[in-house]
């Protein structure tokens, strides 16, 4: 769809409403990983490895409520684990206090966390957390993640589980299962055990990604493949819902697959970030694919996903109905293919 027919469109109205502020932040603690994951491109990063200051943190988040972001806070890699820095649940503490974002969230394989910590994450003031994890044993744990950690991985899921319970489930738990094709989950005794605590899990089958062409199919676990590759016509919402700062204040556009931050927008050392929000390197980016000419790394990316399919757009979308009507009939067929997938 070229530009120039875009713009006539309740669409190309929506991506400049979505130009305003972003509806999310994600603070990237650290790029460090205590696995190796076979269908993670972590190997594949080239950027320094290094953990956010605390000061860096809060300047961050200050320029955070300056740009009036209050929907989502996500402290989630692009690549890494949020319990390699050790500052991590304190960073967790300073954001809830600021009583400013209305969710919190981390995704994490759970091998960082520390016995001593689990009170204190639970009680934290994180909303939500994603645990990706294997439940098939030690040797297959240890294939697929990379690192000889299933004990350590399994006893700290569920002390987190146990301490969310005591407390009276103040984090929304969610468990996130990669498994080798046809695996009896049903049968398996920490599946059985974990759902005395949350029927929240999944499982990753036939929808793993590429990460930009980095992943191959025999990396993955036995048995699974790829997702489809999707039509890119109308934007990645990646492109307007918000973007990821890492530990060195560089901000970069895509939280989910920029590994070595190809996609930089500016640095928060450097301007403020209502200005990077709008500037022009995002602005080029937007231009160009409203043209067809998409970034080298999104060309190939599986993890795509367009402004009228993501979550946050389309809460966004739901609030406004009345300026957006058209979409409607877009956001429940959307939410319904992934029911079924």
């Amino acid at each position: 769809m070229g530009s120039n027919k875009l713009k006539n469109t309740k669409l190309y109205s929506l991506l400049k409403k979505l130009e305003e502020r972003p509806l999310r932040t994600a603070i990237e603690p650290t790029n460090i990983c205590n696995a190796n994951c076979s269908f993670c491109a972590y190997r594949y990063s080239t950027r320094k490895k290094a953990v956010m200051e605390f000061e860096t943190y809060k300047e961050i988040l200050e320029k955070i409520k300056e740009l009036d972001c209050r929907e989502l806070l996500q402290f989630t890699p692009i690549v890494g684990d949020p319990f390699l820095d050790t500052e991590f649940i304190a960073k967790i503490r300073y954001a809830k206090s600021l009583n400013w974002f209305a969710t919190i969230y981390t995704f994490t394989n759970l091998i960082g966390l520390k016995q001593s910590q689990v009170e204190n994450l639970i009680t934290s003031g994180l909303s939500a957390l994603v645990i990706s994890t294997c439940l098939q044993g030690r040797e297959d744990f240890k294939r697929i993640y990379g690192v000889d950690k299933f004990d350590k991985a399994m006893n700290n899921i569920f002390a987190l589980l146990k301490s969310n319970k005591k407390h009276g489930f103040p984090i929304s738990i969610s468990v996130s299962l990669r498994h080798d094709k046809n695996f009896d989950l049903a049968n398996n005794q920490y599946y059985q055990k974990i759902l005395k605590f949350t029927h929240k899990i999944s499982v990753l089958n036939d929808s793993y990604d590429n990460w930009c062409g980095l992943i191959k199919a025999d990396d993955l676990p036995k048995g699974q493949r790829f997702r489809k590759n999707k039509d890119k016509t109308i934007p990645c919402s990646q492109l307007y819902n918000g973007f990821v700062v890492t530990s060195n204040g560089d901000v970069g556009i895509c939280r989910c697959r920029d590994i070595n931050l190809d996609l930089k927008i500016g640095n928060i050392h450097q301007d403020n970030l209502s200005n990077i929000w709008q500037g022009g390197e995002i602005k080029k980016m937007r231009e160009n694919w409203l043209k067809g000419e998409l970034p080298a790394i999104c060309r190939n990316c599986l993890q795509y996903t367009s402004v009228l399919e993501h979550p946050l757009i389309q809460k966004y979308i739901l609030r406004h109905i009345f300026n957006y009507p058209g979409f409607l009939i877009t956001i429940i067929k959307s939410k319904l293919w992934r029911l079924i997938e």
